[in-house]
């Protein structure tokens, strides 16, 4: 729920200035396409740093990926085992899948049907998405978070369905260090 409200609040403000711009110049236009792919770029340039130093730490922990399961309840992925490395790059695969095709929705768009507005909020949209990524999260920023990821479904949401019982428990420490790692082999002992 604070991750819909921190969106509204970013939202807002850059609807207020959506409107104080005027969207019909062609010089405006044109600086949000060259803003559009600057961002895309480097968000792309972001994934492909994640995707190398997921390679590099070369984890080999286990991480039981639970079956996932779609919005009418069928499964859409098996149960599976993974090292975190594989784990790690599903789902930045997936992000990366995400955001070329936001992308390619946001340049149909604007080019086939002129539309400005999705430009200007693809700017804001994107980082946003990037910040929220998982992956940066635990890579990037440091963050430790138990992998397997418990994502967020806003169809199960809308249909009722409980996510928190299928929410996989596990003993692993996401991006441990090695010394954290050494401290809770200890203490298993």
């Amino acid at each position: 729920m604070a991750g819909g409200f921190s969106d509204m609040m970013v939202m807002l403000p850059m609807l207020y200035a959506m409107n104080q711009i005027d969207l019909k110049d062609e010089e405006n236009i044109q600086r949000l396409r060259i803003g559009f792919c600057i961002v895309v770029t480097l968000v792309l340039s972001v994934y492909l740093y994640l995707w190398n130093k997921i390679r590099s730490t070369n984890d080999e922990a286990p991480v039981n990926v639970p079956e996932q399961k779609n919005f009418t309840g069928a499964v859409t992925e098996e149960a599976s085992q993974m090292t975190t490395t594989e784990y790690d790059q599903s789902l930045l695969k997936k992000a990366l899948q995400s955001l070329l095709v936001g992308a390619s929705i946001t340049a149909l768009l604007h080019f086939k049907f002129e539309m400005v507005h999705p430009l200007f909020i693809q700017l804001a949209m994107v980082p946003m998405q990037l910040y929220k990524n998982p992956m940066f999260q635990i890579h990037v920023l440091g963050k430790t978070l138990p992998r397997p990821i418990v994502e967020e479904n806003p169809m199960a949401k809308l249909f009722g369905q409980d996510q928190t019982a299928e929410a996989p428990q596990t003993e692993q420490i996401a991006a441990a260090s090695p010394e954290e790692k050494k401290k809770k082999h200890k203490k298993d002992m």
